[in-house]
């Protein structure tokens, strides 16, 4: 079995145990895919040496083939929103920049998932 071949298998299984159902949305485009959450420490300095801001940003980790919309695959994008369901409140998150990251970055050397970072903007 290859490495990729290895991965793949391992992430299936750790979207069956530990997996979130989200959606993911582009305008009226959306996609329900099955995602698994991270979190990335974010850094931030003043030019100046004076302040640093350190907070966290929530990631969702989604198999590349799976985010399709209007029938093709598609790159996150900054202003892309995903959706989380937990309990009877809904999160609404946007895509965004961490830092230097653009809005996503490949989870495994493979690139067969992505690591997208996004910022809480709505709850219901």
């Amino acid at each position: 079995m290859s490495f990729s071949s290895a991965y793949a298998l391992a992430f299936k299984t750790a979207q069956a145990v530990a997996g979130v159902s989200v959606s993911y949305a582009r305008g009226s485009d959306t996609v329900t895919v099955t995602a698994l959450v991270g979190d990335t420490r974010l850094e931030v300095a003043d030019e100046y040496g004076g302040t640093t801001v350190v907070s966290r940003v929530r990631d969702y980790i989604v198999k590349v083939s799976e985010l399709v919309l209007d029938s093709v695959t598609v790159e996150p994008q900054a202003g892309d929103q995903i959706s989380e369901t937990r309990g009877s409140t809904t999160y609404v998150y946007e895509v965004m920049s961490a830092g230097a990251d653009q809005p996503y970055r490949p989870s495994d050397r493979h690139g067969n998932t992505w690591r997208i970072h996004t910022k809480l903007i709505d709850e219901t």
